[in-house]
């Protein structure tokens, strides 16, 4: 019932698989790149803004060249962009 309109939903794994912690990085894979992205590289439109969109496109790939069978997943229930933290 989570995947309505109006609603964007990043998940760090499919649900299928665990998400993973990372001691060197100090937090949960997905949530560091995610956390990275939103500090500005991953404003790929170079708009000013990281949208959620942006940091999910950033941080997905990152984490699963970190850990391989993490998939992070993402459902996108708004029309455009949501916009999240400013840079």
């Amino acid at each position: 019932y989570l995947a309505q309109s109006g609603r964007v939903i990043l998940m760090s794994a499919k649900s299928d698989e665990s998400c993973w912690q990372s001691y060197r990085l100090k937090n949960g894979i997905f949530t560091y790149f995610l956390v990275e992205a939103f500090d500005g590289p991953g404003d790929s439109n170079h708009d000013g803004w990281v949208s959620a969109e942006e940091a999910f496109e950033y941080a997905s790939p990152k984490t699963t060249e970190y850990k391989p069978n993490q998939h992070p997943q993402i459902y996108d229930g708004c029309p455009g962009e949501v916009l999240i933290t400013q840079i």
